[in-house]
């Protein structure tokens, strides 16, 4: 990408990146890249005000990051932090579009690598919507989300599954969801002690909401880690944050004809400089980055029930 081009989603003191030609953004920028790679400028830094207050959910989600508003990471409570819970029209497997929506750095490019940057507008020219399936199912506390499954068949949706870097296996308990990657080629060119990379993702910081409209939303801070395959940290911890709103279906649930139930949902990823650095310090606890998404959800007629041992070349498809 060219200089130029590059340079034109820099507004003065954020990135506001609205659909025009990309569309789709991959997670794979999300999920496998470091965070605060260079020191904020001199200017930037001076140009940052004190953090914004830990807004409520909705508002959270709200926020109009790309006029520059700054949203701060919400209180770390990992010892107390509770599995989201979700109404009961959630119940079910869930067809999900997803339409990438906007990108915004709000506290400018410094925060954030430019060939970061550069792999999320590459990465982001492809088709407008991505399609994958989403499960809520019932336990002893209520719904609540299969996010083994959901993780896989997410992982997949955004091209984060592939020979060279192959998911085999995702397992989520006591908070903690942990995806395993096999990668002869990359174990080969770092020089690791293993073809597998493990991906760590624990929950420290959980909230719900509803809202006088039948909105449920959610706020879930995670805190990622990855390591190879005999345990050595392969890349320092960082912290995402998922913001959601599902609006409540306007039909009834359950019919028997496919496409009968739908709903909407609003989704906000956001990005955290990493814990103990000096980009924690500048960017005063708020998010660096935020990628948003709208979605919508087309209730599966017939779910099949996978077992922990499922067959995940058949399990993930769309709705039949």
């Amino acid at each position: 990408m060219a200089a130029l081009e590059l340079a034109m989603l820099w507004g003065a003191m954020g990135i506001a990146w609205t659909p025009g030609a990309p569309q789709a953004m991959s997670r794979r920028v999300l999920l496998h890249t470091p965070l605060f790679g260079a020191l904020a400028s001199p200017e930037v830094a001076g140009a940052l005000q004190p953090a914004s207050p830990c807004y409520p959910v909705s508002e959270r989600l709200a926020l109009p990051m790309q006029t520059g508003a700054r949203l701060r990471l919400p209180p770390l409570t990992p010892a107390r932090v509770q599995q989201l819970r979700y109404p009961d029209w959630l119940r079910g497997t869930w067809e999900v579009r997803a339409t990438f929506s906007r990108f915004t750095a709000p506290l400018g490019p410094s925060f954030v690598r430019g060939e970061e940057l550069e792999e999320a507008v590459k990465s982001a020219r492809g088709d407008q919507d991505v399609k994958y399936v989403m499960r809520f199912v019932d336990s002893p506390e209520g719904v609540r989300q299969d996010k083994a499954y959901n993780a896989i068949a997410e992982v997949r949706a955004f091209g984060g599954d592939s020979p060279e870097a192959r998911l085999t296996s995702a397992v989520y308990s006591a908070n903690t969801l942990e995806l395993i990657f096999k990668s002869p080629a990359a174990s080969e060119n770092l020089g690791l002690g293993s073809e597998e990379t493990r991906l760590v993702l624990r929950s420290v910081a959980s909230a719900t909401e509803a809202d006088g409209a039948g909105r449920w939303l959610t706020s879930e801070v995670f805190e990622q880690t990855v390591y190879d395959g005999v345990g050595h940290v392969i890349e320092r911890p960082q912290l995402l944050e998922t913001i959601i709103s599902f609006s409540p279906p306007a039909g009834p649930i359950g019919s028997a004809s496919r496409g009968a139930t739908r709903l909407t949902a609003m989704n906000r990823i956001c990005k955290y400089a990493q814990p103990g650095t000096l980009g924690e310090r500048l960017s005063g606890g708020c998010a660096v980055s935020a990628f948003d998404y709208d979605w919508q959800l087309t209730q599966c007629a017939t779910a099949s029930d996978f077992t922990d041992d499922r067959s995940w070349d058949s399990a993930f498809g769309l709705c039949a």
